[in-house]
């Protein structure tokens, strides 16, 4: 998908109390990848190493076990993030998209001290947008993708997630749950993990990197991506 196409999907949708509506659930015209897959109703296990984003020094590992159009167990491990603060993780999916992480030469944006940063936005060509939020507790849909209260907090710079039975559901601009599904299970969804203190400086503000442009009211550093991985066949 183009970058400017991706984009616009991103921007026409809304925020309810400071969550950036990241692809509201609805019905979608988009192609359905059921019938090209033929996977409708495989279980797979799937596996994602990430590697860090903004020279961030993260690394983890994800596991997935998909079913139909639920998930039945993800769970998540990463260190090195910053300590004692909220990290937004969502499922990335596009079938015009790559389905990859990004690379720092897409970068459009730089922090404080001129090093370039990828934003959220920057990422979108490679990995799509938002099909699912990996949040703690409550919706699991884009809706609630900056709704950092209910992310998980990295205990001493490490994160550990776990989380089952999430429905996958229909995305405005990207397909229906059966076509987002399939595409899970077919290895083509990108995992990403947000949030940096590009100024060490033990909390998340505008000084190092300015507003978010998913929501201006929050700021950059606790939205940009910080470690990324492709959910593929484990063996």
């Amino acid at each position: 998908m183009k970058h400017g196409r991706l984009i616009a999907a991103a921007a026409t949708t809304g925020m309810i109390g400071g969550s950036l509506l990241l692809g509201i659930p609805a019905a979608s015209a988009a192609p359905d990848t059921a019938k090209a897959k033929g996977k409708a109703s495989k279980t797979v296990s799937l596996q994602a190493n990430l590697t860090e984003l903004n020279f961030s020094g993260v690394s983890g590992t994800a596991n997935a076990t998909v079913k139909n159009q639920k998930i039945e167990n993800i769970s998540v491990r990463a260190t090195g993030l910053e300590p004692n603060a909220p990290h937004a993780i969502h499922i990335h999916f596009g079938e015009e998209a790559r389905q990859e992480c990004p690379t720092m030469a897409e970068a459009t944006r730089t922090r404080f001290d001129g090093t370039p940063r990828l934003n959220t936005a920057d990422g979108l060509p490679a990995y799509g947008p938002i099909v699912v939020s990996l949040t703690t507790t409550g919706d699991t849909t884009p809706a609630s993708g900056l709704a950092l209260a209910r992310f998980p907090v990295s205990k001493g710079g490490m994160l550990s997630y776990s989380r089952d039975k999430i429905e996958f559901t229909d995305v405005a601009d990207v397909g229906t749950a059966k076509s987002i599904a399939d595409g899970i299970r077919a290895g083509e969804g990108v995992l990403v993990v947000h949030g940096n203190d590009y100024n060490d400086n033990g909390r998340y503000d505008v000084e190092a990197a300015g507003n978010s442009e998913l929501d201006p009211s929050l700021p950059a550093e606790g939205t940009d991506p910080t470690v990324c991985g492709v959910l593929k066949h484990s063996h």
